[in-house]
């Protein structure tokens, strides 16, 4: 299998392989116990927060264990408007339609309880459109801005020096979704001074169901479940062996951060090869400092996305659909739409978008087998759909 979804999870590394089966072969107890096999246990969970607080040159106390971005970012929003509801008030949240569909799902709950969402424009790029933040901040008085550092299907970069000068002029609070950043960009508190950021172990090599909430010092939402752990923010034991994976996984990000530029010259090559295909049109930015050089979302005229993914699979190559699948119907994202309205394309354009997303361990023969295959399943579907 070539894989080419990075975006959707990262393969596990050897090295947090390796840390998972070390912590199994201990006699660790339940971290919240005071005998040694429990005191072994928190020892573990406590490397595994000061791993993820050095490399986002913090403070160890700062750093939340949680099961990934999506509740990372639930924490926050629940925990930063859902006090203001209790209070009767009715809290503005910022948001753009590039953001994770757990985050968009999240949003319309909220709003369903009273929260007011304020929905930001995206440029012909799909980049969140400064303007647009700008103007929001000076009406709307936020309580909370969310940002998607980088936006998963086109693997878009945020302005985050901008927005943060900008969102730093008011008194809102600014969480940063930066499950895609990580690993590709420099992610730390003092490179951002934002709020509060949301992490995935599996983006970056570590194994799924652990993650990370960074909070700025003096910043507490109000915890959701009862439960001592973490702080007092969660409830439920620890994942001592995702803890191991994390941190070792977190380790190696200083060589994922070095293998950036070849990877984008394996997705560049892929590009070349795949935008020659009579009617493909590329989404999402092409200029270097707007992306992270890892993504390609393509959409092939009269190729269902849903088809041509399933089709790949059977033929060895694995990729994504550039949009939020429900109940086994594909839907296109409320980002392909926006984006294939403000590039003057039919509104069909949105369901054809395919997302090949590169990581480290491809190779360039990897990248030509890649795009063979795909060419010949596009040729394939559409001589069936026309006859």
């Amino acid at each position: 299998m070539i894989f080419l979804d990075y975006n959707a999870t990262a393969p596990l590394l050897p090295q947090a392989r390796q840390a998972m089966q070390a912590a199994l072969d201990q006699d660790l107890g339940n971290p919240s116990s005071l005998h040694r096999a429990g005191q072994r246990a928190r020892a573990l969970i406590e490397a595994a927060r000061r791993q993820v607080a050095d490399g986002l040159r913090t403070r160890p106390g700062q750093v939340v264990l949680t099961s990934g971005a999506t509740e990372s970012n639930t924490l926050i929003w629940r925990g930063i408007l859902g006090p203001q509801l209790r209070l009767g008030l009715r809290p503005r949240a910022l948001l753009a339609p590039l953001d994770h569909p757990s985050v968009l799902t999240l949003a319309a709950q909220l709003e369903s309880d009273g929260v007011e969402l304020v929905w930001l424009a995206l440029s012909r790029d799909g980049r969140l459109d400064l303007d647009s933040l700008a103007a929001a901040l000076a009406t709307a008085s936020p309580s909370l801005v969310h940002v998607s550092a980088v936006a998963g299907e086109l693997g878009t970069l945020a302005d985050m020096p901008q927005i943060v000068h900008l969102v730093r002029k008011t008194a809102a609070h600014l969480h940063v979704d930066a499950a895609q950043a990580w690993g590709r960009v420099e992610v730390d508190s003092e490179r951002w001074p934002v709020d509060s950021l949301a992490l995935s172990g599996h983006k970056v090599g570590g194994p799924m169901g652990i993650g990370a909430l960074w909070l700025r010092a003096g910043v507490r939402p109000r915890a959701q479940a009862p439960g001592h752990q973490e702080h007092g923010l969660r409830a439920g034991t620890e994942n001592l062996i995702g803890a191991a994976g994390l941190a070792a996984a977190v380790a190696e990000i200083p060589t994922r951060l070095g293998q950036v530029q070849p990877v984008r010259a394996l997705r560049d090559n892929l590009a070349a090869r795949l935008e020659t295909v009579e009617n493909a049109v590329r989404l999402g930015p092409r200029e270097p400092l707007a992306e992270v050089g890892n993504t390609l979302c393509l959409a092939f005229a009269s190729v269902p996305a849903p088809l041509l993914v399933m089709a790949l699979d059977l033929a060895g190559v694995a990729a994504s659909a550039g949009s939020a699948c429900s109940s086994g119907t594909a839907e296109p994202s409320r980002l392909l739409r926006d984006l294939v309205a403000q590039c003057g394309l039919a509104p069909a354009r949105a369901s054809e978008a395919v997302r090949f997303s590169l990581g480290p361990g491809l190779r360039e023969d990897d990248v030509a087998a890649a795009a063979q295959i795909v060419r010949q399943c596009v040729a394939r579907i559409r001589g069936t759909r026309a006859s």
